[in-house]
């Protein structure tokens, strides 16, 4: 006998024992999102559930194109960091270097700020300006000279105030260049909707 109904029933309560006894209040949305997550997690490591924030900036990366400055991010001991600048980008032509951090965006610290929060203040309407304000980390040519073997020099860091406008951005998800003989090379980085024919243009 088929139990998927009597086990969903199970859901449904500890959803309504949670909703009448726990200490604060609690949208049932987010403990719905908390169970479907948790489903997922069984299943292998590549399956993950999505809510529709996510899903929109995930299908817009994958189809290719979005309004943006060009930088892919990540989170590095806990700070907003730029992990490259994508070639010929508002962000690659003013000079943004991978490892700076971005400690603000539109005069905004960027301090506690989630990865999605921070792509939807990077992304925007192609023409549209936003300031950024980086630390980038420099060797200190003194403290590198005198640094004892097997010492690191002491590192500092230096404040960068940017002011880009937002492009259309087409990510580039194959690489290529010739070899010796006759021979070529393709790198598919990442999957887009673009990457089949791109690929095939450049064969």
């Amino acid at each position: 006998m088929d139990r998927t109904y009597e086990q969903l029933k199970l859901i449904g309560d500890i959803l309504a024992y949670i909703e009448d006894n726990y200490v604060e209040v609690v949208e049932s949305k987010d403990l719905i999102y908390g169970a479907a997550k948790g489903m997922v997690s069984v299943l292998d490591p590549f399956s993950q559930f999505m809510n529709p924030d996510l899903h929109k900036d995930i299908k817009t990366e994958t189809e290719g194109q979005f309004g943006g400055l060009g930088i892919r991010i990540g989170m590095r001991e806990d700070w907003l960091t730029v992990i490259t600048p994508l070639p010929g980008t508002p962000a690659f032509r003013a000079g943004i270097f991978p490892e700076d951090r971005i400690i603000k965006i539109e005069g905004e610290s960027t301090q506690g700020i989630s990865l999605l929060e921070a792509v939807k203040k990077l992304r925007g309407k192609p023409g549209s300006p936003v300031s950024l304000s980086v630390a980038r980390q420099v060797e200190a040519a003194s403290d590198k000279k005198d640094a004892k073997p097997g010492q690191s020099p002491v590192q500092e860091w230096t404040t960068h105030d940017f002011s880009l406008v937002r492009e259309i951005i087409k990510t580039q998800s194959v690489q290529s260049r010739m070899l010796e003989d006759k021979i070529g090379y393709i790198r598919v980085i990442d999957f887009s909707a673009h990457t089949a024919e791109d690929v095939k243009e450049i064969l």
